[in-house]
């Protein structure tokens, strides 16, 4: 199956502040684009459709967005896969665009040096 993401992927370690039904919650983002990302978690989103997202860029900048979980990856039973989210933004100001885009584009260091 081909990939069919139209925004430019980048690999990253980035922390995840998430709100989402009055929970507060920290991730780990895998990686990134302007269209959405992946975050580690093991269940602790699961159920919840709509989250907010503070992630934390090695700039020490943060960018907030409005993502939608558009899939759950579990744990396949030979545990070659990495459990998580992929979160598709809905709301990302065209500021938080920008950053994304340039921080995707870049050669700066993929992992933040603190939280968001």
């Amino acid at each position: 199956m081909a990939d069919q993401r139209i925004h430019p992927r980048r690999r990253v370690l980035l922390p995840v502040a998430i709100s989402a039904n009055g929970r507060r919650l920290n991730a780990v983002a895998t990686d990134l684009s302007a269209g959405g990302l992946y975050l580690l978690d093991d269940a602790r989103l699961a159920g919840l459709e709509r989250i907010d997202l503070t992630i934390g860029l090695p700039d020490g900048t943060s960018v907030d967005a409005a993502g939608l979980v558009a899939r759950q990856q579990v744990v396949a039973p030979r545990g070659l896969d990495v459990p998580g989210y992929g979160v598709r933004f809905e709301q990302l100001n065209p500021a938080a665009a920008t950053a994304i885009v340039a921080f995707v584009g870049s050669g700066s260091p993929t992992r933040a040096s603190r939280a968001a």
